[in-house]
C-alpha cells in the first residue's frame, strides 16, 4: 500500500492537483486567516499572491549547472526570480548562496539574509554507537571510510572512487569505502573501477539510512568524505563534526563555510589530491584524539536550530519593516 502511494503522488496530474490546491490556499489578503507572510521553505511559494512572501534560496545549482537538474525542476523553479524580485528579504543558507543570489539574480545584498541551517539534535547526543548497528553493515569502528549524500552527478562520487581504487589492495580490504545516500536524479556516471570494488565488498552502497544508523557511522568512521563539486552549505559535514569525526571535503562553493577551519580540503576534482588525502588519513590517529574530536563538536554547537530560530525573528521584523 505504502509504494502504491508513493507511485501515486509521483505521478505529474497528482502533482498538478496538489499545486493548484497549494496556490489557492495561500492567494489569499495578507490579514486572512491570521497570516501576514508566507515563509516558502521549498524555495517557490505555491502561488505569487497578494501575501508577502519569503523565499528561501538554499543554492543556485539549476542556474549555474542545469545539466544537473531534471527538466520538471527546472520548469518549476523559473518563478524563483521573479519571486525574489518582489519579496521584502531573501533567506539564504551560506554567505556562498548570498553572493549566487546578487549576481546571478540581481537581488540587492541588503535584503539577502543568511541563516544557516541547523544540525540535528540526535547527531549532537554524546556516547558511542548502538551496539547492534555496526555489526548490521559488517563494519567496524574506526575502519571505514564513509561518504555521504543523495547519489547524484553533483555528489561527484566519481571522483573518489577513482582517487579510492588507486590505494594498495592492502588498504582498501582494510578501510571499505562505504556510501551512505538515497537515489537522486540523473546518472552517477561510476568509473569501471567500481564494479570489481562493489565485487569484492571494498565499495558499498548502503541506502538510505536512519538517522540514528547514519549517526552511529558518523561516529565511527575512520573519516567522512564529502567531494561535492556544488552546495549551498553541507549539511554532511556539520553533521559528521557533531559526532566528533574527521571530515575531508571538497574547497568548492559553501563547503568551507560548514567546514570551517577543522576540516581538510580537497579541489573537488583532483583525483591524485583525494587519494593523497586518504593516505594521510591512513597514517593520522585523529579520529581517535579526543581533543580534536570535542574541537569539531564545538564547531558544530555553533549551527543549532536554536540560534537559526532567534535569526528567523529578525528575518520576519525585517520583511515587515520592508512591507
Amino acid at each position: 500500500m505504502a509504494a502504491s502511494l508513493r507511485t501515486v503522488k509521483g505521478l505529474p496530474l497528482i502533482r498538478g492537483v496538489a499545486r493548484l490546491m497549494q496556490g489557492t490556499a495561500f492567494g489569499v489578503r495578507p490579514g486572512a486567516r491570521g497570516l501576514s507572510l508566507f515563509h516558502a521553505f521549498q524555495y517557490v511559494a505555491p502561488r505569487q499572491g497578494v501575501l508577502p512572501t519569503i523565499p528561501v534560496v538554499y543554492d543556485l545549482s539549476f542556474l549555474r549547472h542545469p545539466a544537473w537538474h531534471p527538466v520538471s525542476r527546472l520548469l518549476a523553479l523559473l518563478p524563483l526570480a521573479e519571486q525574489c524580485r518582489v519579496a521584502p528579504v531573501v533567506h539564504t543558507i551560506s554567505a556562498f548562496s548570498a553572493a549566487e543570489i546578487q549576481s546571478l539574480l540581481g537581488v540587492d545584498r541588503r535584503r539577502i539574509h543568511i541563516i544557516p541551517p541547523g544540525v540535528g539534535s540526535a547527531f549532537l547526543a554524546e556516547g558511542p554507537p548502538h551496539p547492534t548497528t555496526l555489526p548490521a553493515f559488517d563494519l567496524r569502528s574506526d575502519s571505514f571510510f564513509l561518504a555521504v549524500g543523495t547519489l547524484e552527478p553533483r555528489k561527484n562520487l566519481c571522483t573518489l572512487i577513482q582517487a579510492y581504487a588507486r590505494l594498495p589492495p592492502s588498504l582498501r580490504r582494510r578501510w571499505p569505502l562505504c556510501v551512505a545516500g538515497p537515489g537522486g536524479w540523473g546518472d552517477m556516471a561510476l568509473p569501471p573501477e567500481a564494479a570489481g570494488l562493489i565485487e569484492c565488498g571494498m565499495l558499498r552502497f548502503l541506502g538510505y539510512l536512519s538517522v540514528r544508523d547514519l549517526r552511529d557511522l558518523y561516529c565511527a568512521a575512520r573519516v567522512v568524505l564529502y567531494p561535492s563539486v556544488y552546495e549551498g552549505f553541507g549539511m554532511p559535514v556539520i553533521e559528521a563534526m557533531a559526532c566528533g569525526a574527521p571530515v575531508v571535503c571538497s574547497d568548492a562553493a559553501a563547503i568551507p563555510e560548514a567546514g570551517g577551519s577543522l576540516a581538510t580540503y580537497v579541489s573537488p576534482l583532483d583525483v591524485e589530491a583525494w587519494t593523497r588525502a586518504l593516505v594521510e588519513v591512513i597514517d593520522s590517529t585523529t579520529s581517535l584524539d579526543q581533543n580534536q574530536r570535542e574541537r569539531r563538536r564545538a564547531h558544530a554547537l555553533g549551527f543549532r536550530w536554536s540560534l537559526g530560530a532567534e535569526r528567523a525573528v529578525g528575518l520576519y521584523q525585517a520583511a515587515l519593516a520592508a512591507l
